[in-house]
């Protein structure tokens, strides 16, 4: 930082020099120091596109999402951007869009990132996972959404799951992000019971060990039966855990059914009661 703060005296407009300062600064975790020189060199013709990447990068890494989505925004605007800086700063707006749950701005940078460079980086993945959720509200809740609207869906889940049947939740409980548990007490013509769901919100393979602590849960509430719903999979063990138990697995292509018909059956439902 000494020679380069000599050598910036020394040619005051010398802006390569000034975003190696900054550069300094960050490696040395002096952020503000960085981001106040990197804000300051954002319209710079020369150094502006890898400022605004590197302001950009620092905002997302502080889950500062808007401000990290206006600095790409800057960044693309230059003119006579070198393309493989241009990919690279689409390629990040497009992960700041998805922070903020807006699929569709996200799923435009990352189709342009394709159709230039198909190949790059998880864009093909990306794309393949998200075009899915721009096109199901209830999954991108489902994935994406706070805990209050994700709850709110899984109610919603419940109550149309046995149709024609009286529902009531007695008791739910959340367990961080990972997932939430939803005690009912089914009434329906032909049988009544208290039954256990669990919803898990990780897209990867649930295996036996949550399945069990699940089946756990059931036997402390004294449920007669559960229903573990996953947007991923279950794996081998998971299944043959539950062979022998009342527990049945929902995994993603299910899920999937019931999320495109939910809103459906919660109108069913209503109707129902009302008669």
């Amino acid at each position: 930082m000494v020679f380069i703060r000599k050598a910036i005296e020394i040619a005051p407009d010398d802006k390569e020099s000034l975003f190696t300062l900054a550069e300094c600064y960050h490696e040395a975790n002096q952020n503000e120091q960085a981001l106040r020189i990197f804000n300051h060199l954002r319209g710079d013709p020369v150094m502006g596109a890898n400022a605004c990447l590197t302001c950009g990068v620092m905002h997302t890494n502080a889950r500062h999402y808007e401000k990290a989505i206006h600095d790409f925004e800057l960044g693309l605007r230059h003119e006579n951007i070198k393309p493989e800086l241009r990919i690279e700063i689409s390629y990040r707006l497009a992960q700041a869009y998805i922070k903020v749950n807006d699929i569709a701005k996200a799923l435009t940078h990352l189709r342009n990132i394709q159709a230039e460079v198909p190949t790059y980086k998880d864009v093909a993945v990306l794309l393949g996972k998200y075009h899915e959720l721009n096109t199901n509200k209830n999954l991108q809740i489902y994935l994406m959404a706070p805990s209050g609207d994700f709850v709110a869906l899984c109610r919603k889940i419940v109550i149309g799951y046995f149709p024609k049947a009286k529902v009531k939740i007695a008791n739910i409980t959340v367990n961080k992000n990972d997932w939430a548990d939803i005690l009912v007490e089914i009434d329906t013509p032909r049988w009544a019971d208290v039954i256990m769901f669990r919803f898990i919100r990780s897209q990867g393979s649930v295996g036996e060990l949550i399945v069990r602590d699940f089946h756990s849960h059931i036997k402390e509430v004294k449920a007669g039966k559960g229903v573990c719903v996953s947007v991923g999979n279950f794996t081998d063990e998971a299944r043959r855990y539950t062979e022998a138990r009342l527990i049945d697995l929902i995994e993603k292509d299910k899920l999937s059914a019931i999320l495109n018909t939910v809103d459906a059956r919660i109108a069913q439902a209503k109707s129902a009661v009302k008669k």
